[in-house]
């Protein structure tokens, strides 16, 4: 009798810790996972999205971040009976045409009415009564270009914690191939033999060429080389997204071209 009755105990114990554990379980799966989407729905119609844009999800240590195409979305995030519950969701205020809005507050209605969250392998899946919305690995989705071989267009500039951008029609480019890297600014093109590690691209110094008629801002051109007057340069990519910054954080971010 007292037999059964512990094997009884120990059987109890063991659903509760599986059912306790469940959430713990699918917030490590998700940790350190991007995702993008590949199907939208809404009160069983789909529900369009903007050309161009789709909606993200990043989770990262116990914190959510999202994007469906205008602002950046973050707060914290548990699991809890396979359902995903956020808290301190803040969005940024960017102003946007409506669609873009639209996509925007679809989003958010679905990460704060709890979704049943379902994970399996490269997926995952968010449900509320009334709207689903499919994932897949960014990894899939999105894999990293090759450093060497493609094109990357300058979209941005940054200094310390300052970031930048400039208006121009022609836009400045890099392209890496047999470690010798071509550097276009937006007038007049440079070759730099360059060495390349798993984080670094290592070069001599250069200096801004004279350029002729030239019609790109000389602040434009100027930025692009105060991060190429050092002898090095860090690099990351994440997808079709490229960094490039000097050990004191001065730099530009890039975009895979075409």
């Amino acid at each position: 009798m007292n037999r059964s009755r512990s094997v009884l105990v120990i059987a109890l114990l063991l659903l509760v810790a599986s059912g306790c554990s469940s959430g713990d379980q699918i917030s490590q799966d998700l940790d350190g996972h991007e995702y993008w989407s590949t199907n939208v729905v809404q009160d069983g119609q789909p529900f369009p999205l903007v050309e161009g844009t789709n909606m993200t999800l990043t989770f990262t240590d116990g914190n959510i971040r999202a994007h469906a195409g205008c602002n950046s979305i973050g707060g914290a995030f548990t699991v809890e009976d396979d359902e995903l519950l956020t808290t301190q969701l803040s969005m940024t205020e960017m102003g946007c045409d409506p669609e873009r809005h639209a996509q925007d507050q679809f989003l958010i209605d679905v990460l704060s009415g709890a979704p049943t969250v379902t994970v399996g392998g490269d997926t995952l899946r968010l449900a509320t009564a009334t709207a689903s919305i499919d994932f897949i690995d960014a990894t899939i989705a999105n894999p990293d270009r090759p450093l060497q071989g493609t094109s990357w267009e300058i979209d941005g500039f940054f200094s310390g914690q300052t970031a930048s951008s400039f208006a121009t029609d022609v836009r400045a480019t890099i392209r890496i191939d047999n470690d010798t890297m071509r550097l276009f600014d937006g007038c007049a093109t440079v070759d730099l033999p360059v060495e390349i590690n798993d984080t670094e691209i290592r070069f001599a110094p250069v200096a801004m060429p004279t350029a002729e008629d030239c019609t790109a801002p000389a602040g434009y051109r100027q930025s692009i080389f105060t991060a190429l007057s050092r002898s090095a340069l860090e690099y990351a990519i994440n997808g079709t997204n490229l960094t490039m910054t000097t050990p004191d954080n001065v730099g530009f971010t890039l975009k895979a071209a075409g």
